[in-house]
């Protein structure tokens, strides 16, 4: 009833909600669409005149589950480079495509795929603001080794990052979402 209510408000607003972060000057002139929308084109059309966006807004961990995919750093790198994002806050989305098999790679190389998202954060992408953690599809026999990642990536952020942001979007439990095929 309340992911509906959200839902409405949402459409209600053409994206609006999605798109303004409180607080983060300037942030209304840099948008971002749900990508998973049904109307996902029609929105980037919209849009497109007034914002910047990438068509793809993610980065996504190789079948390894430990080395990120080329071709996604180096499309972020160049929509980092526009002069209307210079100093502008932005996340980056990292995923699995919520592939099991490339998120029990990314857990059980714990070290490996960390040290990963750090090169990324220190190296190729210095100017995000953070991370937004998006790994779905994740074996419910992964859960505790999910969590020690977690555990492990904050630890890892608070000891070399401590001013960059990181966000979780993790499936409920299935015994929390019982008829949820994303819980896991």
């Amino acid at each position: 009833k309340g992911l509906s209510k959200i839902e409405n408000q949402i459409d209600a607003q053409s994206g609006l909600l999605w798109d303004v972060v409180p607080g983060w000057d300037g942030w209304q002139s840099f948008g971002w669409v749900n990508e998973f929308a049904a109307d996902y084109s029609t929105e980037l059309e919209k849009y497109a005149a007034t914002w910047s966006y990438l068509t793809s807004p993610r980065i996504r961990f190789n079948a390894d589950g430990v080395t990120l995919n080329a071709d996604d750093v180096a499309a972020v790198q160049t929509f980092l480079a526009l002069p209307e994002l210079l100093g502008r806050p932005v996340l980056a989305r990292i995923t699995n495509e919520a592939d099991s098999s490339i998120a029990h790679n990314t857990f059980t190389n714990s070290t490996a795929s960390i040290a990963a998202l750090q090169s990324l954060i220190a190296v190729m992408l210095p100017s995000l603001a953070g991370l937004a953690i998006d790994i779905e599809g994740a074996d419910s026999s992964d859960r505790s080794i999910a969590s020690a990642w977690i555990a492990a990536l904050k630890t890892a952020r608070d000891s070399n990052f401590p001013g960059k942001l990181l966000l979780a979007a993790i499936p409920a439990k299935t015994t929390d979402a019982p008829s949820d095929p994303w819980a896991g």
